[in-house]
């Protein structure tokens, strides 16, 4: 356990140098944890889109083809709205309209440091914050 805190604390000061010498480095490992992620969130949700349109779907505009791509496109607004705003965000369905709840609850349980739980069902849950 020892070691792996002391790596830890070596590799979040090598962080900002990092980020500072290699941006480009680290934008193109930014675009493909997106893209695993969409990947993997949507394939167990049985969601099922064509490799060569992951990147389209996530990093542009495409006109979408069908249901399957709607939801991928869903989970990549549901992310970019919560690292752009996550800290200040009331947590409600409403903030994500055409989101299902389960992709949102999905979406949250993924992220570290974050505890939420919903209270209620269906269109009327909304979401709190758990403070620890």
């Amino acid at each position: 356990m020892a070691w792996y805190l002391a790596d830890l604390g070596e590799a979040r000061g090598k962080q900002e140098l990092f980020t500072r010498q290699s941006p480009q480095k680290l934008k193109l490992l930014r675009e493909n944890a997106l893209i695993e992620s969409a990947i993997s969130s949507n394939r167990i949700e049985g969601v099922e889109v064509d490799k060569s349109r992951i990147g389209t779907l996530i990093f542009g505009r495409p006109a979408l083809r069908d249901r399957d791509e709607e939801e991928v496109r869903g989970y990549r607004d549901a992310l970019k709205l919560i690292h752009e705003s996550g800290a200040k965000l009331p947590i409600t369905e409403d903030i994500c309209p055409g989101v299902s709840v389960d992709l949102i609850r999905s979406v949250l349980k993924r992220l570290k440091g974050v505890s939420v739980e919903c209270l209620g069902r269906g269109h009327t849950a909304k979401w709190r914050k758990i403070v620890k």
